[in-house]
């Protein structure tokens, strides 16, 4: 007995419906990591005090402590972004598109706008953290393996 039989046809989401559930699930993720991100600021702003002047007094061990827990949940946050990257960019490639314009060279046009955007984002987030400039070069390889496909 296969999943659609069990499955009844009320029950079934449409195809627009699946890609809308897709969306929706995106962008409650992105708003559950935006709020862990603000927790986090609020976290390291009693940690260094609104003056910066420390007002816990915390010894060296404890602020490198402190900083790497940070650094911890950023990459964490790196991680799932980059997941939820991947998933819109699937939901982008499945979803049916409609073509507004007769020439398709302006959509071409602005997916190179908004792929360079994203190597200039990169390469400022992979000086502040080696481990972002990883995952730029896994994004390079896809780009490229893509362009192959394309032809």
């Amino acid at each position: 007995m296969s999943l659609k039989d069990q499955i009844s046809s009320k029950q079934m989401p449409t195809f627009n419906q699946a890609i809308t559930h897709l969306i929706e699930s995106i962008a409650l993720e992105e708003e559950a990591l935006s709020r862990l991100m603000n927790s986090e600021a609020d976290n390291m702003t009693a940690f260094v005090g609104k003056k910066v002047n420390f007002p816990t007094n915390p010894t060296t061990a404890e602020i490198i402590q402190f900083n790497q827990s940070v650094v911890g949940l950023l990459d964490t946050i790196l991680m799932a972004e980059w997941m939820l990257l991947k998933k819109m960019d699937a939901v982008i490639h499945i979803a049916p598109r409609e073509e507004p314009y007769a020439d398709s060279t302006l959509d071409a046009d602005m997916d190179m706008d908004m792929e360079m955007e994203m190597d200039m984002d990169m390469d400022m987030a992979s000086d502040m953290n080696p481990a972002v400039g990883m995952h730029k070069k896994y994004v390079d390889a896809d780009r490229a393996e893509a362009a192959e496909l394309d032809y």
